[in-house]
């Protein structure tokens, strides 16, 4: 970015967060890339004479563009004066090693290298901006992104999906990360977020098992569907001033065994947190209002829940197949809490629902259905009305109802 100063004002000149321009930091003045291109060229006294320039029987160059790359070597030098890796130009060259890209180019394009299965290295000098959807896509033996600038524009959508090679990648200040960029990205394990200030996509590390540590931006109020599938994440602190978990933000991370919930969080979406099976504890903010449906599908490990007072719906099947789930207390409600249909359907070890106050709760029929307090408490039913001990079946005395053989009175 050195030298890329406003023609307005003479101020720093910026990637915007919309892709393709720029941005003046102090006057706001706008520059779409062909600009950014012409600048560079300036700068470095690039001159192309005509439309196309070929260096070489390996290159197709045209107006700086590098449109395609017909060689057949392990190694491939860019040439100087190149202003942008065009779109699909290093695609499927399934036996390049190494590739050196000249201070110059601006941009990577879209598949630029897709499915060069023998690439190992790739550094984008202080010059390049960022790569467009897919560019790195299929570098399955890639272990090393280099970024030498100080600030990028971000990488496109699925830019490095399916690197399956890449351990770590060390972001400088960012602009935007698009949807499944990293995803299946299976040997990555650390990330660092901290320096992307505006746009992260859905679905960023998607299956990517390897992931442990994620050191996630303060300043952001949402996470989206981040670490669907992130099976080797194990703990993860939400950003503070969040007021909602998204729908399968964490589903299938198998491994995550503890989440902070920070006051302020109200609801927590459809399978934000199913199949965590590592998950054992949760303790919920005193803002959360809605659970909603599958929240914590068969989190299996599951085993106290301590609800807050201000809840007002937990929705059909949150719960469900948690089996190792054995104790909920739920206080006295602050306004109305529906607990809805299936709730806590199939949790096969729960056995103590207690109410501080049952006023202004509504649970539906199955709500507890195929679970041995759903059992216990038809039990219990069916001893009262025969006269007996709701606890324990036994005969009651002849005067109150005490029982003669547990000696707790009946419930009821």
């Amino acid at each position: 970015m050195a030298g890329m100063t406003c023609d307005v004002c003479q101020g720093k000149v910026v990637a915007s967060a919309k892709e393709g321009w720029f941005v003046c930091e102090y006057c706001d003045t706008e520059y779409p890339l062909e600009w950014m291109k012409a600048k560079f060229q300036k700068t470095q006294n690039i001159k192309v004479d005509g439309p196309v320039e070929v260096k070489s029987v390996d290159f197709d160059i045209r107006a700086g563009v590098l449109v395609k790359y017909n060689g057949a070597a392990t190694e491939a030098i860019v040439p100087e004066g190149v202003v942008e890796i065009g779109d699909g130009a290093f695609q499927d060259c399934k036996g390049l090693i190494t590739v050196h890209i000249p201070w110059g180019v601006t941009m990577i394009g879209l598949q630029a290298f897709s499915n060069c299965i023998a690439l190992k290295k790739i550094t984008l000098p202080e010059s390049c901006l960022g790569a467009k959807g897919s560019a790195f896509e299929g570098c399955i033996n890639l272990q090393i992104v280099e970024i030498q600038a100080e600030e990028i524009g971000g990488f496109g959508p699925q830019c490095f999906k399916g690197c399956e090679s890449l351990i770590e990648i060390k972001l400088p200040k960012t602009l935007a990360l698009y949807d499944s960029v990293f995803q299946d990205c299976v040997s990555l394990k650390t990330v660092a977020l901290e320096n992307v200030v505006q746009t992260l996509g859905s679905d960023i590390f998607q299956n990517c098992s390897a992931l442990e540590t994620v050191a996630y931006p303060k300043n952001f109020s949402s996470i989206g569907t981040v670490f669907r599938g992130c099976t080797g994440l194990k703990r993860f602190v939400l950003p503070e001033g969040m007021t909602e978990i998204p729908a399968q933000a964490f589903a299938n991370c198998s491994s995550l065994e503890t989440i902070t919930l920070y006051e302020g969080i109200q609801t927590i979406q459809q399978g934000a947190f199913m199949k965590c099976d590592s998950l054992t504890t949760i303790n919920f903010p005193s803002t959360l209002k809605v659970i909603q449906t599958q929240a914590f599908h068969n989190c299996k490990s599951l085993r106290e829940l301590v609800f807050p007072k201000g809840l007002e719906q937990i929705g059909p099947d949150a719960f469900s197949s948690c089996k190792s789930l054995r104790r909920i207390y739920i206080p006295t409600i602050t306004s109305r809490l529906l607990i809805g249909d299936g709730a806590f359907i199939f949790c096969t070890s729960l056995t103590d629902v207690i109410y501080e106050n049952t006023q202004g709760i509504q649970v539906f029929p199955a709500t507890f259905q195929s679970t041995p307090y759903e059992a216990k408490k038809k039990q219990r039913q069916e001893w009262h009305e025969a006269g007996r001990c709701d606890h324990c079946g036994g005969e009651l005395s002849l005067f109150g109802n005490k029982c003669k053989t547990c000696g707790k009175k009946n419930l009821y």
